[in-house]
């Protein structure tokens, strides 16, 4: 772990305090005068504190999350840091791996994540005009009977944000993944594969510079409008590489040039 600015600080301030510079002369400064009982002790202390507690937020941060119950996501009583409990009173964030264990979870605000597992019996359902961000190479998982619903709004959406590989994988083919709008942001690589139902009621859009989708998918994939590249002018290689069956319902829209489709499949 690399110290932070914040431990940096305290390091350096330790030095300074617990073990100032010999000259020969008796040091009256008060900020360094250790001839007081107990300062550098204290000082140690303190940084031994500051150490320990940065490795926990560090520790909490970047571990597995599961839902202990029905509720929002934006609850911190709905997820724990074991599949039975207890509540770890945090919400999931970009480091987090997130397990929805067959419980129902309303999307209630714009959230962060980075692998994010719908077990069998598990829905993700939006109540609002939210936006959910898979960050650090994340991987979206929708096992065979789970699900989520967009709520029927093209301002749902899901944006793959930092790689540099990320991946959607849809197993359930009843009701699959079902959202407003799909983003690609950043030059990523974007693998999507199972068996099962992706429904995008809006738009599938490339934001950014050099990304390629890859569709794997063995299912139904409808795209209920557009397929869009938006980066104009300049070298961007946006391409997206179809090897199965994809419906795109409105237009394919190329906003400048090297962005492609390679339609391998139907």
């Amino acid at each position: 772990m690399h110290p932070s600015g914040s431990l940096k600080g305290a390091w350096n301030n330790f030095f300074y305090q617990v073990i100032p510079v010999r000259t020969g002369k008796r040091n009256t400064d008060p900020k360094t005068d250790l001839q007081k009982p107990g300062r550098g002790r204290v000082c140690l202390l303190l940084l031994l504190i500051s150490i320990i507690f940065l490795s926990v937020q560090s520790d909490l941060s970047a571990q597995n999350l599961y839902s202990l119950k029905d509720g929002n996501w934006n609850d911190p009583t709905v997820w724990s840091l074991s599949t039975t409990g207890p509540t770890c009173n945090c919400i999931p964030n970009a480091n987090n791996d997130v397990f929805v264990q067959g419980h129902i979870i309303s999307f209630d605000v714009n959230g962060d994540t980075k692998d994010l597992t719908i077990e069998s019996g598990g829905q993700l359902n939006w109540i609002g005009d939210y936006t959910l961000n898979i960050n650090n190479g994340g991987t979206f998982t929708i096992e065979n009977g789970g699900s989520t619903d967009g709520n029927s709004s093209a301002g749902t959406m899901i944006i793959f944000k930092s790689g540099p590989t990320c991946a959607l994988i849809v197993d359930d083919a009843i009701k699959g993944l079902n959202i407003g709008a799909v983003h690609i942001e950043g030059g990523i690589t974007l693998d999507i594969s199972g068996s099962g139902i992706i429904s995008i009621i809006d738009d599938f859009e490339f934001h950014d510079n050099f990304a390629t989708v890859t569709n794997d998918l063995t299912g139904t994939f409808t795209i209920g409008s557009d397929l869009i590249f938006l980066q104009a002018g300049g070298a961007h290689d946006n391409l997206f590489i179809n090897n199965e069956i994809l419906t795109v319902q409105g237009n394919l829209r190329f906003a400048g040039l090297n962005q492609s489709v390679h339609n391998i499949g139907t």
